[in-house]
C-alpha cells in the first residue's frame, strides 16, 4: 500500500485543486502487480535517478477514465487521474528497494 509522505495536502484536495503529493510504495504498485519494469532496458540504469511510467492513452477518453476511477485500486486511480489532468508521476527506487513517487498536476 502506498504511504503518503506529504503533509498539508490531502489526496481529496489533490483531486480538486492539484499540487504535489509524495508517496512511498513497493515495486508491485509501481508496475501494476509486476516488477518486470525493473528489467526494461530503458529503465534499468535510471531506477534510482528518476523515471516515468506514463498512463495509457485511454485516460484521455472520459469513458475509460471514469471506469478506471470507479474500478481501479487507489494507486491506479491516482496515477490515471494525474495523467488525465496533464500531470506526471516520477518514480525513484530507494536503497530499500521500495520507491518514492512524486505525483504532480497544477
Amino acid at each position: 500500500m502506498a504511504t503518503l509522505l506529504t503533509n498539508g495536502l490531502t489526496v481529496q484536495d489533490y483531486y480538486k485543486i492539484g499540487g504535489v503529493l509524495e508517496f512511498e510504495l513497493d515495486a508491485l504498485e509501481v508496475g501494476g502487480n509486476s516488477t518486470d519494469f525493473e528489467k526494461f532496458p530503458s529503465l534499468v540504469n535510471i531506477l534510482s535517478t528518476g523515471f516515468e511510467l506514463p498512463a495509457t492513452s485511454m485516460v484521455a477518453d472520459p469513458k475509460f477514465l471514469a471506469q478506471i476511477l470507479v474500478h481501479g485500486d487507489f494507486w491506479t486511480k491516482l496515477h490515471a487521474y494525474t495523467y488525465a489532468m496533464g500531470g506526471s508521476v516520477v518514480y525513484k527506487q530507494l536503497p530499500s528497494g521500495r520507491y518514492h513517487a512524486r505525483s504532480e498536476w497544477i
